[in-house]
């Protein structure tokens, strides 16, 4: 009665989604047929989530459409409700068939923004690792630094304590599945946002690493492009037992990207730096990236997947990580200030950086310490940060 052979066969011949329309056939192939009019809702129910469990793929549309039919019956209740006189499953379904895959799922998503995530604050996970010279050597080729002092420069306890999850436990984006110690927030784009972070001590080669975090809050936003969740973790990083660095991350979601993002317009001049005392100028390659994924162990497609940082994600190229951008800006730093000099050290992304596009990492002395940033080819500020000693 619930007409599944459709659904099922239709399934069967889409093994992925790769465009929104191709969901208004799937939908419609879930409707009810009329002469299951009793209990009608309930078996609008009983059909979705069949069609979830069969909609389960590994592909990003597939993800999002079986998050989307596992969420809607509670909506379709309330279409049912509400309808007088019509059949309400034919109605329910030419709904649905109606809106595009990204439009349903953003219905979804908003009734998701209301769950309490309050008992996530608090959570803590400890890791453990060692800085070992071979992760030394390679963070030093990585930024062609030719130092050859056991000690770590700074910016490389991003490479230690990394995510462990198993392959099978990474979401379509290539994140970890959230549920685990960050809460399921429903938006799929993540973005490292900002960084507060404190240097006590330099970290050297053979220390026992242990790093504790703690989800310190969570915070709901409406910006101009839509939902937004802050969620801000604490972490406390521990060589041999003594504090060596203390930070404060704060990672944000967004919605999806309604249209591409485009890419920065070519400049007529290149920008005014000549208010800057420390320049350099860095056009990050695709294997700068992709040395810098390994060396955090970080499998956000948006870095290295191009199809899908365009596709999925609506960037005009990859993606430059926000804490690469940072670690350039703290090796500007030890250049012209000497290694390990600061102890406090902040930044916020305000544009994403591309491969490919040339960057200027600069700074200059202020009266409480010193001003960097990340300026882009066009004038943007990709990212702003300060520093003391």
């Amino acid at each position: 009665a619930c007409g599944f052979a459709v659904g099922e066969q239709y399934l069967c011949r889409k093994a992925k989604w790769t465009r929104a329309r191709e969901a208004r056939p799937l939908l419609i192939a879930a409707q009810i047929d009329d002469g299951c009019k009793p209990e009608c809702g309930d078996l609008i129910k009983v059909s979705l989530r069949r069609l979830s469990m069969l909609a389960r793929t590994p592909e990003q549309t597939g993800a999002q459409l079986a998050a989307a039919c596992n969420s809607i019956a509670a909506i379709i209740a309330e279409v049912v409700n509400a309808i007088k006189g019509e059949n309400p499953a034919v109605h329910a379904c030419n709904l649905l068939s109606s809106l595009p895959l990204p439009a349903l799922c953003a219905c979804v998503n908003d009734r998701r923004m209301t769950e309490d995530w309050t008992g996530w604050i608090g959570r803590e996970t400890v890791q453990h690792d060692i800085l070992t010279p071979a992760l030394l050597a390679r963070f030093r080729a990585t930024f062609d630094s030719d130092a050859s002092a056991d000690v770590a420069p700074q910016g490389l306890h991003w490479c230690l304590c990394t995510p462990d999850v198993a392959t099978a436990g990474l979401g379509p984006d290539g994140h970890p599945h959230k549920g685990g110690f960050l809460p399921p927030v429903p938006l799929p784009r993540r973005m490292w946002a900002s960084s507060d972070i404190a240097f006590h001590a330099p970290i050297s080669v053979g220390a026992a690493i242990t790093r504790i975090s703690r989800i310190a809050d969570i915070v709901r936003k409406q910006g101009g492009s839509g939902n937004l969740v802050f969620v801000t973790v604490a972490h406390e990083t521990r060589a041999d037992g003594a504090f060596a660095v203390s930070e404060t991350q704060t990672i944000v979601y967004r919605a999806p990207a309604t249209e591409p993002i485009a890419a920065p317009s070519a400049a007529a001049t290149a920008p005014d730096l000549s208010g800057w005392q420390w320049q350099r100028s860095l056009a990050p390659q695709e294997a700068l990236l992709f040395r810098y994924s390994a060396l955090t162990f970080n499998s956000h497609r948006i870095h290295y997947d191009l199809p899908y940082a365009q596709g999925e994600e609506g960037y005009p190229a990859l993606v430059v990580h926000g804490p690469l951008s940072a670690t350039l800006l703290l090796d500007l730093a030890a250049r012209e200030l000497g290694p390990n000099q600061l102890s406090h050290f902040a930044f916020r992304g305000q544009a994403p950086a591309f491969a490919g596009e040339m960057l200027n990492f600069v700074g200059r002395e202020a009266d409480d310490g010193f001003t960097m940033a990340v300026i882009g080819s066009d004038g943007r500020i990709v990212m702003s940060a300060n520093g003391r000693k």
